[in-house]
């Protein structure tokens, strides 16, 4: 916590973190894909929180030189991979989820429902809530 407070205090007179930032939008097959890159020309206050570098090797990516309407040759690579189910609630994950009730709701109505309600019971109920639950599924 010392350090996290040191760093701040200290972020603050330093110079700041400037950067160019390159953004390219392109279309294949009529999917868009946005590409950005940043090269950094003074680190500033950043400085302070770079993170020691693995031992792997990190390889700078650039972006190529390109005007609007270029037509450019690229080879896109997919990646296979596996998604990962929701993590099941554990007692403290599903207090949260009391208190915050609604917020990942898609459905304007619903939230606005879930607002005015504000929460699912009281900080001394929740508890026995899911005591009670428990007790029911067994």
């Amino acid at each position: 916590m010392y350090k996290f407070i040191l760093y701040r205090t200290v972020a603050i007179f330093e110079k700041p973190y400037v950067y160019d930032e390159t953004n390219i939008t392109t279309t294949i097959n009529t999917v868009p894909f946005k590409m950005t890159r940043k090269v950094e020309k003074e680190l500033g206050w950043e400085k302070l929180y770079i993170k020691e570098k693995k031992d792997t090797k990190e390889i700078e990516l650039t972006l190529p030189n390109v005007l609007m309407n270029d037509t450019v040759m690229t080879k896109p690579e997919t990646k296979k991979g596996l998604t990962q189910p929701p993590k099941h609630y554990t007692e403290g994950t599903l207090i949260t989820a009391m208190k915050n009730v609604g917020g990942s709701s898609d459905n304007k109505e619903n939230k606005d429902i879930l607002k005015e309600t504000e929460d699912i019971g009281t900080e001394a109920t929740r508890a026995n809530v899911i005591e009670s639950l428990k007790n029911k599924s067994i």
